[in-house]
């Protein structure tokens, strides 16, 4: 039995290939023994957006930082943490972040290009929450212990394809075991892009009274009726066959009085929101393409707490043509790297969007259809 004084700092600080790890090994895991694999990686991972669950004190994102857009740590042990936060640090690097947290109970929203899960002994049973957070067509990297490849098992998560890409030996691991590198690339298969006012949210006359009022208070009058009949037209367009011209003004005053007053007499479709989060459960990419404006749509997305729910969003003033021109779903479509199946609206101009586009339509009181049918 040996005794260690607590009182005593067994902090030390590893290099390797110029990087600076400083750790206490009572306290945290660290292999020092895995530096070249590190390497590997950060050669293997470029340019790319990265999440890493179970990230330790941070050696993967050390190497990975400089050569990535983004680097996102998730790690349980508190210890870790703290050491991680020095690590980068030390080494200088400010495009990493470190969420404390339990990876398993983790709700994270965002989807990344690449999800790298540095646990051996439990990574590939954390698959299926993996591909809640890469990109179609991302990549996952997994590390297992295995006698030989012929071991490897993979268990498809519902409505993903899981393709092994790559499984290469990295090190002995333990008597006739040893560590293995498993690189998996993740294909959604369905993909259901939504249509924002009149389907999610009830906001139609929210829009009307802030188009009627940005008319009037530029010297132009339509009727409420009028401008409901060109609903789902982008506002630009609007304006202009009211008015005859387009007017950035007009635009602006309307802009302006949805987000400042008309914003607050919009209600969700808490059934429809449901529908949506159903979806993603399921694994579903799912996505969002209006006609109005980013300025508008965005700040009103955010406000109901909807904006994460979206794998993308197509605002109206992204596009050159508007509905019933597919252009909106084209764009939804190169967002994810997924052609769209289901188009989801309250119009008939939406139904004629999804028929131009070539993908099927669903009126939203039929929802209840689209969730029984994915």
């Amino acid at each position: 039995v040996i005794l260690l004084d607590k009182s005593f700092n067994f902090e030390v600080e590893h290099v390797e290939f110029g990087k600076r790890i400083v750790l206490n090994p009572l306290k945290v895991y660290f292999s020092p023994r895995e530096a070249t694999e590190r390497v590997r990686l950060s050669r293997k991972v470029r340019n790319s957006s990265v999440l890493i669950p179970f990230s330790g004190v941070c050696p993967i994102a050390v190497h990975l930082a400089n050569e990535n857009k983004e680097v996102v740590c998730v790690e349980i042990n508190r210890d870790a943490c703290k050491y991680c936060a020095r690590n980068l640090k030390i080494n200088k690097i400010c495009n990493v972040r470190v969420i404390c947290a339990d990876y398993e109970l983790l709700e994270l929203r965002k989807r990344f290009d690449v999800v790298i899960m540095p646990y051996p002994e439990r990574a590939l049973s954390f698959l299926k929450k993996a591909v809640k957070n890469v990109k179609n067509r991302g990549k996952v990297i997994a590390y297992t212990v295995l006698s030989s490849q012929e071991e490897l098992k993979i268990e498809e998560p519902e409505n993903v394809k899981v393709e092994v890409r790559c499984v290469e030996k990295v090190l002995p691991y333990a008597p006739k075991r040893y560590k293995y590198r498993v690189e998996m690339e993740v294909e959604f298969l369905k993909h259901v892009c939504f249509d924002l006012d009149g389907t999610l949210i009830d906001s139609n006359e929210a829009h009307v009274n802030a188009i009627c009022a940005a008319l009037e208070r530029n010297g132009y009058k339509a009727s409420k009726e009028r401008i409901r009949s060109l609903l789902g037209v982008y506002v630009g367009e609007i304006v202009r066959i009211v008015t005859g011209k387009y007017s950035e003004k007009v635009v602006r005053d309307y802009v302006n009085l949805f987000n400042e007053k008309f914003y607050r007499d919009v209600k969700v479709y808490k059934h429809v929101v449901d529908a949506v989060k159903e979806l993603r459960k399921k694994n579903i990419l799912v996505s969002l393409f209006t006609s109005t404006r980013r300025d508008v749509a965005e700040n009103l997305l955010k406000n109901l707490g909807l904006f994460n729910l979206f794998d993308c969003i197509v605002y109206g003033d992204e596009i050159k043509k508007g509905k019933p021109d597919k252009e909106g779903l084209v764009l939804a479509e190169k967002k994810v790297n997924k052609r769209v199946d289901v188009y989801v609206g309250d119009r008939d101009i939406d139904k004629k969007l999804a028929e131009n586009y070539g993908c099927k339509f669903v009126y939203v009181r039929e929802i209840d259809k689209l969730r029984a049918s994915l």
